[in-house]
């Protein structure tokens, strides 16, 4: 929403991903600035690229929905719109799928705009025990297994804080881990 400054980096960093076989499905959550037309010249020059426009302002709960919801495939790999993936990050995490087929959440570590590497905890007991204190996930590096997870939902009731409440939900019925590799740059801290 409203991030026309930010996009442009963020998806060319979807887009220029080394595992190329990707839908990638971005939600304009009611954009008023120049979003719109951004996102319309990226959907020209790439086939993968398909828009979903909310009217109006809903909630990032509410968008990241309505993106799952038109997701086609199993593999969900969540992205944000002031963040940068790093162009091996999809590879990676399917790799890890690949070779952790029982996994319903998998995250990565992530490098902050003020300095140092977020660091997250790896295992799903770590990530439990984490969750007591703060987030156990970086929300812009998850990929979610909709096989193990089954219908991945987000409180639409929740302005903020909505990630917390998936973690809270899920963490503790499916297996989860982080990669200890820096996959994402998180411009918001």
């Amino acid at each position: 929403y409203n991030k026309a400054d930010l996009t442009v980096k963020a998806v060319e960093s979807v887009l220029n991903q080394t595992y190329k076989n990707i839908e990638t499905i971005v939600v304009d959550d009611g954009s008023t600035d120049d979003t719109p037309r951004l996102l319309d010249e990226w959907a020209r020059r790439d086939p993968r690229f398909r828009i979903i426009r909310h009217p109006t302002n809903r909630n990032v709960a509410c968008a990241r929905n309505t993106g799952l919801d038109a997701a086609q495939c199993v593999l969900v790999v969540q992205a944000d719109a002031d963040d940068i993936n790093q162009p091996e990050r999809f590879a990676a995490q399917m790799q890890a799928a690949e070779r952790h087929p029982e996994m319903g959440i998998i995250g990565a570590c992530l490098s902050r705009s003020k300095g140092g590497k977020w660091r997250l905890p790896a295992s799903s007991e770590e990530i439990r025990a984490r969750l007591l204190w703060e987030p156990p996930f970086g929300h812009p590096s998850v990929l979610f297994n909709r096989t193990i997870l089954g219908d991945v939902r987000y409180d639409p009731g929740l302005a903020v804080c909505e990630d917390i409440d998936f973690w809270l939900r899920n963490v503790f019925r499916v297996p989860t881990m982080n990669l200890p590799e820096t996959l994402v740059h998180y411009r918001a801290l």
